[in-house]
């Protein structure tokens, strides 16, 4: 498969192309996690900081992103089937590849343990705070879709195609952006 991969820090005024489309192997997920085929990928501050060294990946080369839509590829043996969309969530990757956090509507029980493991500055990257959406309902969606079809919320997207990642980033540092900016893989 192919991805935009960090070999190193930089500074992005300096060096306008961080990173570089390369082949990397297809995955295997593990017993306990599943395998999502990327096929949109947020871009936002927090890929700058890692590639400017502000909150440094933890080993090099790196596959950047952390906000992404995908379809379940796979999954291990002890993995839950999930039948919706993900949108999955990277905390700390692993080139290639991340411990997942999949943000849904639907949570159980069993979500419980795991969030009580979690160390928050190992594990969140310093984030500020942690917000459930566990007591959002379908009633509540569907009031919010409609009220922003009423009003009417237009967001605006810019959409990138993988291998011009790098303009996506800069645009973003240097604040030519309006909306938000996505990757899209394939």
């Amino acid at each position: 498969m192919k991805a935009m991969l960090l070999r190193r820090l930089t500074n992005l005024e300096q060096d306008r192309s961080p990173l570089a489309l390369e082949e990397v192997p297809d995955l295997t997920p593990e017993a306990d996690e599943i395998l999502v085929r990327v096929s949109v990928c947020g871009v936002c501050h927090t890929e700058l900081d890692e590639i400017e060294g502000r909150t440094a990946p933890p080993r090099l080369p790196v596959v950047l992103g952390h906000q992404v839509v995908g379809r379940i590829e796979g999954r291990g043996e002890e993995a839950h089937a999930l039948g919706w969309k993900p949108v999955v969530e990277v905390l700390r990757s692993l080139a290639p590849g991340g411990r997942l956090v999949i943000n849904a509507i639907r949570k159980e029980n069993t979500d419980r343990d795991y969030l009580l493991k979690l160390d928050y500055p190992a594990h969140l990257w310093l984030e500020k705070e942690i917000k459930s959406v566990a007591n959002v309902t379908r009633r509540d969606v569907a009031e919010f879709l409609q009220l922003a079809a009423e009003i009417p919320i237009r967001p605006e997207v810019e959409e990138f195609p993988l291998e011009d990642a790098n303009r996506a980033l800069y645009e973003l540092k240097v604040r030519k952006t309006r909306g938000a900016k996505v990757l899209r893989t394939g």
